[in-house]
């Protein structure tokens, strides 16, 4: 913060207590996040060039993830239906590079390009449920622990929120 003695240059971060005095503190934003079934990860085949995808498998791949965490619904098939056209996107614009070069067009775009902004849209999906590093909630979701009181929610008839860990 600038113009605030001992708050600009770098070392502007309020501690724990800092924030919970002001009443500003958030435990998603402020607790960092940890991961307690951590594995390393595996390459995806796209990145050892087998750009054969099946959607279907894809589809289950995705589903299935979300399902262990229990952060779906019913409802939500459309959009991880949009999930895994994106991440096939993906992987095609993938092969189209390896191919063709970093010169490969797509249409009348550079497929780099293309390949940048389908990444980009993927990352927003995947951070709809929370499943890219930087949207992890600390802890886990349990469905057994309800939110506070949702008025607006219980006037449109929506079900009660589930609160994190």
């Amino acid at each position: 913060m600038s113009g605030v003695k001992g708050r600009s240059g770098g070392n502007n971060r309020k501690s724990i207590e800092e924030l919970k005095l002001q009443g500003t503190y958030e435990h998603g934003r402020h607790a960092g996040h940890e991961l307690k079934d951590s594995t390393k990860v595996k390459p995806e085949a796209s990145i050892l060039g087998d750009f054969n995808v099946d959607r279907k498998a894809i589809f289950n791949r995705f589903a299935e993830i979300l399902h262990d965490q229990q952060l779906t619904a019913a409802e939500d098939s459309f959009i991880v239906s949009q999930l895994t056209d994106t991440y096939c996107s993906y992987v095609q614009v993938s092969e189209v590079l390896v191919v063709d070069g970093v010169e490969a067009k797509v249409g009348n775009k550079l497929a780099i390009t293309l390949q940048m902004e389908i990444a980009k849209e993927l990352r927003s999906l995947l951070a709809e449920f929370r499943l890219s590093p930087s949207t992890r909630a600390q802890g886990t979701r349990d469905a057994s622990k309800e939110a506070k009181d949702d008025p607006v929610g219980a006037f449109l008839g929506k079900p009660k929120l589930i609160q994190n860990n």
